[in-house]
């Protein structure tokens, strides 16, 4: 199918609504979609109620289409309204770039990254990296956050609120991001050094069968990959005595010498609580994705973000974490 040219005047409209579009209103705009309320998004961008409606308004007038539906409760974007906040996402976020790179010409040692961490690998290598990288540019700022749930964090990605996602790779990523795998961590069975109930050379799953087990929600069901590697052992789910969300508490309680729990191994190596915990000796048939770095498709990084990848990757290079098996996850060199 032959695609037609646009028509020069459709060039020239398009053109002159780029030029009348301002981005404050396009600032104020946005502030109004994401808090749901003309008087909040006036507070949020200092200006009056007033002004925040007029300024939407004439939005409204120079594309001729309606961008807010006001109601009772606040105001939700159109479709024509969520089209223009996605795009100005990808405005800013380049204005942003743009302005980061220019900085970074006219002085290399400063800027900002903004990272999302999962647990945890917050005690693992990430440490290492900041360490390193604030060592080269100590006036270089690193925002890290682990808030969010596992399905909020990508999106944080995708509004453009974070840099980088430092996670266990997704087998099937989100559409719109690509992922790096830096290396393999497979997951280990740990006890308390002062728990002398489980030794010798090679444990089978058997003769875990009847111990105190403390695990995260999402592993103590059958469908789990802790689940699936007692069933594929022949042996039957455990009875779990603790199940909570914090790998702190996990570590205290495995600590006190009763409990038995899983972990990341590369936990195990960096964390301050490896003096008082040890890994079974025994091969558990966990499928793990490796962890690395998610990021978005097709958008390139700010210079200071280049940084503290290049940065990681020597991190996980000097440690000498196990690399990624092929075919687990998709490598990207980062642009």
């Amino acid at each position: 199918m032959t695609m037609q040219p646009i028509a020069p005047h459709v060039n020239q409209h398009i053109d002159r609504i780029a030029r009348r579009l301002k981005l404050k209103d396009l600032h104020t705009f946005r502030a109004a979609v994401q808090l749901g309320s003309m008087a909040k998004a006036a507070a949020e961008v200092a200006l009056t109620p007033p002004a925040v409606t007029k300024a939407i308004g004439d939005m409204e007038r120079l594309l001729g289409v309606k961008l807010l539906e006001r109601t009772s409760q606040g105001v939700a974007p159109t479709a024509y309204g969520a089209a223009l906040l996605s795009g100005s996402l990808d405005l800013f976020d380049d204005l942003k770039r743009t302005i980061e790179q220019i900085q970074f010409l006219a002085d290399p040692t400063v800027g900002e990254v903004r990272v999302i961490w999962s647990a945890p690998w917050h005690a693992s290598v990430l440490p290492l990296a900041i360490d390193r990288l604030s060592r080269q540019y100590p006036r270089i700022v690193i925002h890290v956050s682990t808030s969010g749930s596992a399905s909020e964090q990508p999106k944080a990605l995708q509004d453009h609120a974070f840099d980088l996602w430092f996670t266990r790779l997704s087998a099937e990523p989100d559409e719109g991001l690509e992922q790096e795998a830096l290396f393999d961590d497979p997951m280990v069975i740990v006890a308390s050094r002062e728990n002398t109930g489980f030794r010798g050379r090679k444990l089978q799953l058997a003769q875990l069968a009847d111990a105190a087990w403390c695990l995260p929600s999402g592993s103590s069901t059958l469908a789990s990959p802790f689940g699936q590697a007692f069933q594929l052992a022949g042996q039957p789910f455990p009875h779990i005595s603790v199940h909570c969300v914090s790998m702190e508490l996990q570590t205290a309680l495995v600590a006190t010498g009763r409990y038995l729990t899983v972990l990341p191994a590369s936990y195990l190596r960096f964390s301050s609580v490896k003096a008082s915990l040890r890994i079974l000796p025994m091969a558990m048939d966990i499928d793990s994705q490796p962890v690395g770095i998610v990021r978005l498709k097709d958008r390139a990084l700010s210079p200071v973000a280049n940084l503290f990848v290049q940065t990681l990757r020597a991190v996980v290079k000097d440690a000498k974490l196990a690399r990624p098996k092929t075919g687990n996850a998709q490598a990207h060199n980062s642009r």
